[in-house]
């Protein structure tokens, strides 16, 4: 039992240092305000539906579930994968 509790913290100790690193790297992303929230949204593990709809209620857009899946593979983690290592 103690084996799978420590499994289990330190892959969330690893997930936690992981979302970090990539918000560290956003951070520094030429990324829209748009596209900031949607990075922002899928972090904090909200679906597709619902991003749609923040986006379009803020932004006055007409996203679908599809686009905003694009946005986030298409542009938001290629600006992200593009910055050098700092």
């Amino acid at each position: 039992m103690k084996d799978a509790a420590a499994t289990e913290e330190s892959a969330e100790s690893n997930l936690k240092a992981f979302v970090e690193t990539l918000e560290f790297y956003a951070d520094a992303a030429n990324l829209t305000e748009s596209q900031r929230l949607i990075f922002n949204l899928k972090v904090a593990h909200k679906q597709n539906s619902e991003i749609a709809a923040t986006i379009n209620e803020k932004y006055g857009t007409h996203y679908n579930e599809n686009y905003i899946s694009t946005i986030w593979r298409k542009k938001i983690l290629e600006e992200i994968a593009s910055i050098p290592t700092l």
